[in-house]
């Protein structure tokens, strides 16, 4: 038997996609000011002096945006290995239906995970001799063969 959509009258208003935005983002907004901890995964420096970049901890990751009129008194960038805090807000980017952390504030909250597997390494290779200057060799002025690796 064919499935029959029940009669007009039991069926409740949908709502549109951008009253659902609306609603989410106001749900969002009783959250208030929030601290969040966390290392920069991807950072973009946008012509418009906004920073878009990611947070992430070892299940995790949310888009975050800091905007120009936020991030011109820093003294500093992020970057990505950074271990960081922020304080700021939930939003919805309505267009797209997408939530972002609106950062007001960035706090240095040490190295991340990436950064300190980085330095374990750097000093492996040092203790192993690798970084030594006496095994550094000069270029020849003209080469035979060139190789490139990606």
């Amino acid at each position: 038997m064919p499935h029959q959509l029940p009669p007009a009258a039991s069926v409740e208003k949908a709502l549109t996609v951008s009253q659902l935005n609306a609603q989410i983002e106001s749900q969002l907004k009783i959250l208030g000011r929030l601290w969040v901890e966390g290392e920069v995964s991807s950072i973009k420096y946008h012509r418009s002096k906004h920073w878009y970049f990611d947070i992430k901890d070892r299940d995790s990751c949310v888009s975050c945006v800091m905007f120009s009129k936020n991030n011109r008194t820093m003294t500093w960038q992020p970057k990505v290995g950074d271990k960081v805090r922020l304080s700021g807000t939930l939003s919805v980017y309505s267009p797209r239906g997408t939530y972002s952390f609106v950062t007001y504030r960035i706090e240095k909250a040490g190295l991340g995970e990436y950064l300190i597997r980085l330095a374990e390494l750097r000093k492996k290779l040092q203790v192993e001799g690798l970084f030594d200057q006496s095994r550094k060799r000069k270029l020849p002025f003209l080469p035979r063969r060139i190789g490139i690796a990606t």
